[in-house]
Protein backbone atom coordinates (compact mmCIF):
# COMPACT_ATOMS: atom_id res chain seq x y z
CA UNK A 1 0.00 0.00 0.00
CA UNK A 2 1.57 3.13 -1.10
CA UNK A 3 0.50 6.32 1.60
CA UNK A 4 1.42 9.93 0.50
CA UNK A 5 1.45 13.36 0.99
CA UNK A 6 1.02 16.66 -0.49
CA UNK A 7 1.07 19.77 0.29
CA UNK A 8 -1.99 22.07 0.61
CA UNK A 9 -0.66 25.33 -1.87
CA UNK A 10 1.68 26.07 -4.16
CA UNK A 11 4.52 28.38 -2.91
CA UNK A 12 4.58 31.61 -4.20
CA UNK A 13 7.61 30.13 -6.22
CA UNK A 14 5.95 27.49 -8.42
CA UNK A 15 2.87 30.02 -8.76
CA UNK A 16 5.66 32.13 -10.55
CA UNK A 17 6.87 29.43 -12.91
CA UNK A 18 6.45 30.43 -16.78
CA UNK A 19 3.33 28.73 -18.71
CA UNK A 20 3.73 27.53 -21.91
CA UNK A 21 -0.08 27.30 -23.60
CA UNK A 22 -0.03 25.25 -26.46
CA UNK A 23 -2.99 23.42 -28.22
CA UNK A 24 -5.32 23.01 -25.07
CA UNK A 25 -1.94 22.03 -23.25
CA UNK A 26 -0.29 24.09 -20.36
CA UNK A 27 3.66 23.32 -20.00
CA UNK A 28 6.31 23.90 -18.26
CA UNK A 29 9.13 25.08 -20.83
CA UNK A 30 12.07 24.74 -17.96
CA UNK A 31 11.27 20.96 -17.08
CA UNK A 32 8.96 19.66 -19.67
CA UNK A 33 6.25 18.70 -17.15
CA UNK A 34 2.66 20.23 -17.27
CA UNK A 35 2.38 23.06 -15.59
CA UNK A 36 -0.15 23.65 -12.44
CA UNK A 37 0.35 19.97 -11.68
CA UNK A 38 0.66 18.63 -8.23
CA UNK A 39 2.86 16.75 -6.37
CA UNK A 40 3.74 14.45 -3.18
CA UNK A 41 6.35 15.29 -0.43
CA UNK A 42 6.18 12.21 1.70
CA UNK A 43 5.92 8.85 0.61
CA UNK A 44 5.38 5.67 2.78
CA UNK A 45 5.34 1.63 1.78
CA UNK A 46 3.38 -0.21 4.13
CA UNK A 47 2.99 -3.86 3.41
CA UNK A 48 -1.12 -5.23 3.43
CA UNK A 49 0.60 -9.03 4.52
CA UNK A 50 1.79 -7.50 8.03
CA UNK A 51 0.94 -4.13 8.18
CA UNK A 52 4.83 -3.28 8.22
CA UNK A 53 6.19 0.20 6.71
CA UNK A 54 9.00 -0.78 4.41
CA UNK A 55 12.17 1.69 5.20
CA UNK A 56 13.09 3.85 2.57
CA UNK A 57 16.37 4.69 2.15
CA UNK A 58 18.21 7.09 -0.73
CA UNK A 59 15.35 9.51 -1.71
CA UNK A 60 15.43 12.92 -2.97
CA UNK A 61 15.58 15.84 -0.85
CA UNK A 62 13.34 17.38 -0.96
CA UNK A 63 11.17 15.01 -2.39
CA UNK A 64 8.54 16.17 -5.00
CA UNK A 65 7.05 12.95 -6.35
CA UNK A 66 4.60 12.52 -9.65
CA UNK A 67 3.85 9.99 -12.03
CA UNK A 68 3.97 7.13 -9.37
CA UNK A 69 3.53 3.58 -10.60
CA UNK A 70 4.56 0.17 -9.44
CA UNK A 71 5.66 -2.65 -11.61
CA UNK A 72 3.75 -5.29 -13.16
CA UNK A 73 4.83 -7.97 -10.48
CA UNK A 74 4.96 -5.34 -7.69
CA UNK A 75 8.54 -5.66 -7.01
CA UNK A 76 9.20 -1.94 -7.57
CA UNK A 77 8.03 0.87 -7.09
CA UNK A 78 9.10 4.02 -9.56
CA UNK A 79 8.41 7.87 -9.66
CA UNK A 80 9.60 10.74 -11.67
CA UNK A 81 11.16 13.56 -9.30
CA UNK A 82 10.38 17.24 -9.87
CA UNK A 83 12.83 19.75 -9.98
CA UNK A 84 12.40 22.99 -11.34
CA UNK A 85 14.57 22.54 -14.38
CA UNK A 86 14.56 18.88 -15.00
CA UNK A 87 12.24 15.60 -14.34
CA UNK A 88 14.15 12.46 -13.19
CA UNK A 89 13.12 8.85 -13.11
CA UNK A 90 13.47 6.98 -10.08
CA UNK A 91 13.16 3.27 -8.85
CA UNK A 92 12.31 1.73 -5.60
CA UNK A 93 13.12 -1.88 -4.68
CA UNK A 94 10.46 -3.31 -2.42
CA UNK A 95 12.07 -5.70 -0.74
CA UNK A 96 15.05 -3.73 0.42
CA UNK A 97 13.58 -0.16 0.31
CA UNK A 98 16.66 1.18 -1.69
CA UNK A 99 15.47 4.26 -4.08
CA UNK A 100 17.87 4.53 -7.55
CA UNK A 101 17.53 7.24 -9.57
CA UNK A 102 17.37 6.07 -13.49
CA UNK A 103 17.50 8.93 -15.45
CA UNK A 104 18.71 11.97 -14.53
CA UNK A 105 17.33 14.07 -17.18
CA UNK A 106 15.59 13.96 -20.34
CA UNK A 107 11.88 12.88 -19.59
CA UNK A 108 9.10 14.71 -21.34
CA UNK A 109 5.50 14.76 -19.07
CA UNK A 110 4.25 17.61 -21.56
CA UNK A 111 1.69 14.94 -22.44
CA UNK A 112 1.17 13.20 -19.30
CA UNK A 113 3.01 10.20 -17.70
CA UNK A 114 6.28 10.29 -18.80
CA UNK A 115 6.92 6.33 -18.72
CA UNK A 116 5.61 3.06 -18.66
CA UNK A 117 6.80 -0.43 -17.45
CA UNK A 118 7.08 -3.60 -20.00
CA UNK A 119 5.04 -6.05 -18.88
CA UNK A 120 8.07 -8.69 -17.98
CA UNK A 121 9.72 -5.84 -15.66
CA UNK A 122 12.82 -5.88 -17.40
CA UNK A 123 12.28 -1.98 -19.06
CA UNK A 124 10.82 1.38 -18.56
CA UNK A 125 10.03 3.06 -21.78
CA UNK A 126 10.30 6.89 -21.52
CA UNK A 127 9.00 10.19 -23.53
CA UNK A 128 12.48 11.81 -24.66
CA UNK A 129 12.59 15.69 -24.54
CA UNK A 130 15.23 15.36 -27.35
CA UNK A 131 17.87 17.63 -27.02
CA UNK A 132 16.12 20.56 -25.93
CA UNK A 133 17.43 22.40 -22.96
CA UNK A 134 13.85 24.35 -22.84
CA UNK A 135 11.01 25.13 -24.66
CA UNK A 136 11.26 28.37 -26.00
CA UNK A 137 9.24 31.57 -25.12
CA UNK A 138 10.03 34.47 -27.68
CA UNK A 139 7.30 35.67 -28.97
CA UNK A 140 6.92 36.02 -32.65
CA UNK A 141 5.60 39.98 -33.77
CA UNK A 142 1.82 39.68 -35.79
CA UNK A 143 2.97 40.92 -39.85
CA UNK A 144 -0.69 42.65 -39.01
CA UNK A 145 -3.93 43.18 -36.64
CA UNK A 146 -5.47 40.22 -35.71
CA UNK A 147 -8.92 40.86 -36.89
CA UNK A 148 -12.02 38.85 -36.35
CA UNK A 149 -15.19 38.49 -37.72
CA UNK A 150 -18.43 38.75 -35.29
CA UNK A 151 -22.19 39.18 -36.76
CA UNK A 152 -23.75 38.10 -34.04
CA UNK A 153 -25.27 34.90 -34.68
CA UNK A 154 -24.78 31.39 -32.99
CA UNK A 155 -22.29 29.23 -34.31
CA UNK A 156 -21.84 25.68 -33.46
CA UNK A 157 -18.41 25.11 -33.24
CA UNK A 158 -16.94 24.87 -29.73
CA UNK A 159 -14.63 27.12 -27.86
CA UNK A 160 -10.55 26.00 -28.17
CA UNK A 161 -8.32 27.49 -25.59
CA UNK A 162 -4.88 28.26 -26.96
CA UNK A 163 -5.05 27.14 -30.32
CA UNK A 164 -1.72 27.37 -32.25
CA UNK A 165 -1.73 30.87 -33.85
CA UNK A 166 1.96 31.09 -35.77
CA UNK A 167 4.85 28.80 -37.00
CA UNK A 168 6.55 29.72 -33.98
CA UNK A 169 3.69 27.77 -31.96
CA UNK A 170 3.55 24.83 -35.13
CA UNK A 171 7.73 24.61 -34.25
CA UNK A 172 7.34 24.18 -30.54
CA UNK A 173 5.06 21.47 -30.46
CA UNK A 174 6.44 19.74 -33.29
CA UNK A 175 6.56 15.67 -32.31
CA UNK A 176 10.28 14.76 -31.49
CA UNK A 177 11.26 11.24 -32.99
CA UNK A 178 14.37 8.88 -31.42
CA UNK A 179 15.69 6.92 -34.22
CA UNK A 180 16.37 2.85 -33.31
CA UNK A 181 18.09 0.59 -34.42
CA UNK A 182 16.70 -3.63 -34.59
CA UNK A 183 18.01 -5.49 -32.07
CA UNK A 184 17.88 -8.70 -33.73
Amino acid sequence: MLILERPLYKSVEELAEPELKLGGLRINPLNFNMSRSTYYTNLVIQKLSDGKQVALHNLPNPLKVQYIQFSPNETYCSFVQVSKNTLSLWMINLATGNATKLLEEGLNATMGSPYSWSSNELFIHFKSKGNKQRLDLAVELPQGPATQDAKGTKAAARTYQDLLRNKQDEQTCKPHTIPFTNLR
